[in-house]
């Protein structure tokens, strides 16, 4: 089971590094008719990698409760069974105590399964469920198991963050980016469960040993109120995932998923700030993530780029009994995640690349070329160039071309030399053999 789940990790971070070495310089820039609060964002279409919208991505900010994404990777990678059971240390709770930290209710000996301490860690934002979770791999030894988040992240390509702890309470010490919590979030949804909890409502705590069956029954609600249908926030397309206060830098983080019409989104918004000019409090993480979805699912679509009947460009073709050339169509269709206001005729570039020689015979519907497709001078997508039509060969050409090859090989060249070389020999000694001959029948006559 463990090998399975590290075989399932190098694969995730394979997939992750793969994708963002794919990833080309310059990424497409799509600019709303509003502004945001939040001081760095990054959203993306998970399905086609289209970065959408992205404000001061790689500006450093306080994670606060996001670093429980980390610790939730974690313990999914490092626990074999998620239904082992956990005690909650007294040492936990110690660390906690006179820290104003979000907790899950849990009570010090209290035993629950791994599974409940994530659904605690990623709905309820428990410091003590990430505490516990820290102290089942490395006891008292915070140091290592936060050596292991670190390590994880530079592994994931998060090279600009830093946790100091499992819960993200000293808020002075770690930093993230906006495009650092997208890798990592990314690599967390690979994960078996990660998305199955961190995109619940609610989850129904089972009786524990402090907890009886006769005790009343703990729900746990996830502290993202966009998924509270009864909050001014609520947002039916949004799922989960972590919320995040830094009560030092008076800011708030926000990390979501969506789906919407097939399309899922992951959006991170961090430093947005707690109160607005007049001084009162708000969420403005809630506010800035509804209007950039709103945004995306008014303004964008998936988009046809290419006209499969329409001509792009005249191939030559050599040894053709008829025409001297074939017309190129593209190959296949691409749909790609668009403005639907995008004016393609005007934005996109086509730059065709035919190949160096085409000869006779071609049927149609073979491959002649590839055509980039470009917007805002970006590469987004590379096409097969196709022939419309057959050309036949013409057999005189085709005769003369194996002929011209013939000749033309560098090997046939060398060994016409060579033998060339050796027939000069051959009449060279012939001449000489003969002549030296000849002198030898006149000295005996």
């Amino acid at each position: 089971m463990k090998q399975a789940k590290r075989l399932i990790s190098l694969v995730a971070v394979f997939m992750i590094v793969f994708t963002v070495a794919c990833v080309p310089a310059r990424a497409l820039t799509f600019t709303p008719d509003f502004e945001i609060a939040s001081e760095g964002a990054y959203l993306v279409n998970l399905d086609t990698d289209t970065v959408i919208y992205e404000k001061n991505k790689d500006k450093q900010f306080c994670p606060a409760s996001l670093t429980k994404i980390m610790t939730a990777i974690i313990a999914l990678e490092n626990c074999e069974d998620l239904s082992t059971k956990v005690t909650a240390p007294v040492f936990v709770f110690d660390d906690l105590y006179g820290r104003n930290a979000s907790n899950a209710g849990m009570s010090a000996g209290e035993e629950m399964t791994m599974e409940d301490l994530l659904y605690g860690l990623m709905l309820k934002s428990g410091c003590d469920s990430a505490g516990t979770i820290a102290y089942y791999f490395c006891q008292e030894d915070t140091a290592s198991f936060v050596k292991m988040m670190n390590d994880k992240a530079k592994e994931i390509g998060a090279k600009d963050t830093v946790f100091a702890d499992p819960h993200g309470l000293n808020d002075g010490d770690s930093f993230t980016t906006a495009y650092d919590m997208y890798l990592i979030t990314k690599y967390a949804l690979s994960l078996p469960k990660f998305e199955e909890i961190a995109t619940s409502y609610y989850y129904e705590l089972p009786p524990t040993n402090k907890r009886g069956e006769d005790d009343s029954t703990r729900y746990w609600t996830h502290t993202n109120s966009m998924m509270n249908k009864n909050s001014s926030y609520y947002n039916q397309y949004v799922k989960g995932i972590k919320t995040g206060t830094a009560s030092k830098s008076n800011i708030q983080n926000l990390v979501t998923m969506a789906q919407k019409d097939g399309n899922t989104y992951l959006l991170v918004v961090l430093g947005a700030p707690t109160r607005d000019a007049d001084g009162n409090r708000q969420n403005s993480t809630f506010r800035d993530s509804n209007k950039l979805y709103n945004w995306v699912f008014s303004d964008f679509s998936m988009r046809s780029l290419v006209d499969l009947e329409e001509y792009v460009a005249e191939v030559p073709v050599e040894l053709s009994s008829g025409n001297n050339y074939v017309m190129a169509l593209p190959g296949e269709d691409v749909l790609y995640f668009l403005p639907e206001d995008l004016d393609l005729s005007t934005e996109m570039t086509k730059v065709p690349h035919l190949n160096e020689e085409v000869l006779a015979p071609i049927k149609k519907g073979d491959v002649v070329g590839t055509m980039d497709l470009q917007i805002q001078g970006e590469t987004v997508a590379t096409v097969k160039l196709i022939a419309a039509n057959d050309v036949n060969r013409s057999t005189m050409k085709y005769i003369i071309y194996q002929a011209q090859q013939f000749v033309g090989n560098k090997w046939v060249r060398v060994a016409l030399i060579v033998l060339g070389l050796l027939l000069f020999l051959y009449l060279v000694f012939t001449i000489s053999y003969r002549m030296k001959k000849k002198k030898r029948r006149r000295r005996f006559r």
